[in-house]
C-alpha cells in the first residue's frame, strides 16, 4: 500500500478523533439534560406504541373502518408504531452513550436509517393521504372507479420500497463527518417537493369546497313544498351530508398534515443548518450534533399524536377502540370466574 492510501485512510480516523476530542472539549449539554431527553423519549415510545396499537386493531377488528383513506392512515400508523417501537428505545440507549455516532459507528449508522425510513415513509403517507382526499372532494363519483383496492396497495407498497431504499443511504459513510451529507436528503429531497404536492392538493380541495358551499346556498330547499320536490330536497340533503363528511375527514388529514410539519420542522432545520455549516468548517460537527438531539423528542411527538387526532376526529375510531377495551374486560371476567 502506497503513501498516498495511507493518507486517505488516516484522514477520516485523524478527523473523527478530531470529533471525539472537540465532544470531549465542548459538551454544550448538561448529562442530567441529556438523561432527561433519553428518559422523555423512551416515554413517548410507551405511549405511541400503546396508541398506534390500539388504532390497528380497531382497524383489524372494524369491518366499517376497512376504507380506502383508512389503508393509508393504517400504514401511517404502522411507521408510527415503528418509531415507538423501535427508534425511541434504541435512542433512549444512544442518548445515555452521548455522542453515540462517534462511539458506535454501526448503531449510529442503524438508528439513523431506521429515524431516515419514519421521515420519508411519513411523509410519502402522508402524500398518498392527501392525494386520496383530493380525489374524494373534487371527484366523489369517479372516486371508488379511480381509488380501487389493488391501485392503493400499489401506492402504499411503493412508499415502503421507496423509503427503505432512500434511507439505506444512510450506511453510504460510518464517518461522523460525512453525516450531514447524509442528513441532507430526507431533510430536503423528500419533504420539500412533498409539502409542496400536499399544499397543491388542499388549495384544489379549498377551491372544491368553496364551489360546493355555493352550490348547496343556491340549491336552498327552502322553497319547496309538493312531493316531488321533497325528494329532491332528500336526495339534496344526503348528498349535503355525504359532503360534509368527506369534508370533515379531509380536515382531520391536513390537521394530520399540519402536526407533522410542526413536528419534524425543529429536526429538519437543523440537519440542513448541520450540512450547511460542517461543509464550511471541517470537523466541527458537535454544536448542531447536540441541537439534533434536542429536536428529535419534538419529532417523536408526532406518532404519538397522530391517533390522537383519529380517534378525537373519529367517532368510528373512538367507538371501535371502546369495543376492544369491553372485549377485553369481559374476556378477563370470564376467566375470573
Amino acid at each position: 500500500m502506497n503513501n498516498t492510501s495511507l493518507g486517505n485512510v488516516a484522514l477520516p480516523i485523524k478527523c473523527l478523533r478530531s470529533v471525539a476530542e472537540e465532544w470531549t472539549n465542548y459538551h454544550y449539554l448538561n448529562p442530567t439534560l441529556v438523561t432527561a431527553i433519553a428518559v422523555l423519549s423512551l416515554i413517548l415510545g410507551v405511549l405511541s406504541t400503546l396508541a398506534n396499537g390500539l388504532v390497528l386493531a380497531a382497524v383489524f377488528k372494524t369491518p366499517s373502518l376497512r376504507t380506502k383513506t383508512n389503508f393509508f392512515l393504517t400504514s401511517l400508523a404502522l411507521t408510527d408504531l415503528s418509531m415507538g417501537l423501535f427508534i425511541c428505545p434504541l435512542f433512549f440507549f444512544g442518548a445515555l452513550k452521548w455522542p453515540y455516532h462517534v462511539r458506535f459507528p454501526v448503531f449510529g449508522m442503524v438508528l439513523d436509517f431506521l429515524i431516515m425510513q419514519t421521515l420519508i415513509g411519513s411523509t410519502l403517507n402522508l402524500c398518498a393521504i392527501s392525494y386520496d382526499r383530493h380525489i374524494a372532494v373534487k371527484s366523489p363519483l369517479l372516486y371508488t372507479v379511480i381509488m380501487t383496492d389493488k391501485k392503493c396497495v400499489s401506492i402504499i407498497t411503493t412508499i415502503w420500497v421507496a423509503s427503505t431504499g432512500l434511507s439505506a443511504l444512510s450506511f453510504m459513510d460510518s464517518s461522523y463527518e460525512e453525516r450531514p451529507t447524509v442528513y441532507i436528503i430526507p431533510a430536503l429531497a423528500v419533504p420539500v417537493p412533498s409539502i409542496t404536492f400536499m399544499s397543491y392538493c388542499y388549495w384544489k380541495i379549498y377551491k372544491v369546497v368553496l364551489r360546493q358551499k355555493k352550490q348547496i346556498k343556491a340549491n336552498s330547499p327552502s322553497a319547496f313544498v309538493n312531493n316531488d320536490d321533497t325528494t329532491v330536497v332528500q336526495n339534496r340533503g344526503n348528498d349535503s351530508a355525504r359532503l360534509k363528511k368527506e369534508r370533515k375527514a379531509t380536515t382531520t388529514v391536513a390537521m394530520i398534515v399540519g402536526t407533522f410539519i410542526l413536528c419534524w420542522l425543529p429536526n429538519t432545520l437543523v440537519s440542513i443548518l448541520h450540512f450547511f455549516i460542517t461543509k464550511s468548517y471541517k470537523c466541527n460537527a458537535y454544536t448542531f450534533g447536540e441541537f439534533w438531539l434536542l429536536s428529535l423528542p419534538i419529532s417523536f411527538l408526532n406518532s404519538l399524536l397522530d391517533p390522537l387526532i383519529y380517534v378525537l376526529r373519529n367517532r368510528e375510531f373512538k367507538f371501535a377502540i371502546k369495543a376492544l377495551f369491553l372485549r377485553s374486560s369481559t374476556r378477563i371476567s370470564h376467566l375470573e370466574k
